[in-house]
């Protein structure tokens, strides 16, 4: 997974980074809502509010693929396409968490990436809270294969670019940092840092996933499905924070002999700061 943000954030991402996102909280406020009755059951109220009306206040980012398009793509135009190597990320009724739309993202196997990027312009993060629900296929999960799902990218003070991804290699849950650190000639030496779990990563079902930073203690919570499952800490990260966090949801991989992989989205919160 040691070039995955090239593929995810390709097209010079950490370089738009002056935006962000809402404080971060607790996983109840993010908490995603349970499945339909029916994977792609018909809404049980016509007049029941959508899903980010029914969070708190104070997100950055919530977006459940439904309620706001542009009219061409379907999507909330603050998205901005980055994907790769035949990699796809497309609004779609075919499968979702709450009616009517989910967000789809592939990849073709080897080196490619589908993916939407976010910069709300928010500040400067101390913590962040992102909540979502995945949908992920086997395929994924099959070899060895190195898959980036959503990353948090910013800037820390003094250096060019951070990044934060949770991914899985094989099978399992784990973790991408990556940080640019500018040189006196005016290039960038990037040093990465990767976190290896041990839980498996559901596959063929929806799972919901909240994933807790907190940068002044340089650690993690990830949740899934409520459960606390790894506490990763942060190897590269300083203790101030990132500027202008931004947000990158998709599939992502670099690897010859890597399957296809398909992961779709719904119900996204993003928060910064304990909002």
């Amino acid at each position: 997974m040691r070039s995955i943000f090239a593929l995810l954030l390709f097209a010079g991402v950490a370089a738009c980074s002056s935006d962000s996102f809402t404080p971060a909280g607790d996983a109840a406020p993010d908490s995603l809502a349970p499945p339909d009755a029916g994977e792609d059951g018909p809404i049980a109220d016509a007049s029941e509010k959508g899903f980010c009306e029914q969070q708190s206040a104070g997100y950055q980012i919530c977006d459940d693929f439904d309620t706001m398009g542009d009219g061409a793509t379907g999507l909330d135009p603050a998205w901005e396409q980055k994907s790769s190597g035949s990699g796809t990320a497309a609004r779609v009724n075919t499968r979702f968490l709450s009616p009517h739309y989910g967000l789809e993202t592939t990849t073709a196997g080897g080196t490619s990436s589908g993916s939407l990027y976010r910069n709300p312009n928010a500040g400067l993060a101390t913590k962040f809270s992102l909540a979502f629900a995945a949908y992920i296929e086997a395929g994924c999960v099959q070899g060895n294969s190195g898959v980036a799902m959503p990353a948090v990218v910013g800037i820390p003070g003094g250096q060019s670019g951070y990044y934060l991804a949770i991914a899985m290699s094989g099978a399992v849950v784990a973790f991408a940092e990556e940080l640019g650190t500018p040189t006196a000639d005016g290039g960038t030496t990037k040093s990465s840092a990767n976190v290896l779990g041990t839980t498996p990563w559901p596959t063929g079902a929806w799972v919901r996933v909240v994933f807790d930073v907190d940068f002044a203690k340089k650690a993690g919570t990830l949740r899934l499905d409520g459960k606390v499952v790894e506490t990763p800490a942060l190897k590269l990260a300083g203790t101030a924070g990132i500027a202008f966090p931004s947000l990158a949801m998709g599939t992502s991989t670099d690897a010859t002999g890597v399957s296809p992989c398909r992961i779709t989205y719904d119900n996204v919160v993003f928060r910064i700061n304990g909002q």
